[in-house]
């Protein structure tokens, strides 16, 4: 093979990766809003009063998801009646 081909092909496989990227977020972000609505209980409410929602909810500062998660892994682990075998 030359270098040319070696390079269109390399070239046809990052395109395919990068459609393969955006249908996999577009996928995401749709289980995420489904997810969204069924969690609130608001599939019955319009776009408008959905997205108020959503805004009047949404953090005042930048997200730090790692923090958010080690503080629920924390809470969960603190409010776990002791098994048997711990006594």
């Amino acid at each position: 093979m030359s270098k040319h081909s070696d390079l269109n092909s390399i070239d046809e496989q990052i395109i395919k990766l990068q459609e393969k990227k955006k249908s996999l977020q577009a996928k995401q972000e749709k289980e995420i809003g489904k997810y969204l609505l069924k969690s609130w209980n608001v599939s019955s409410l319009n776009l408008e009063d959905i997205f108020k929602l959503i805004d009047l909810n949404k953090p005042t500062e930048p997200t730090n998801i790692n923090n958010i998660l080690a503080d629920n892994k924390n809470l969960n682990s603190t409010n776990k009646e002791p098994s048997s075998s711990n006594l």
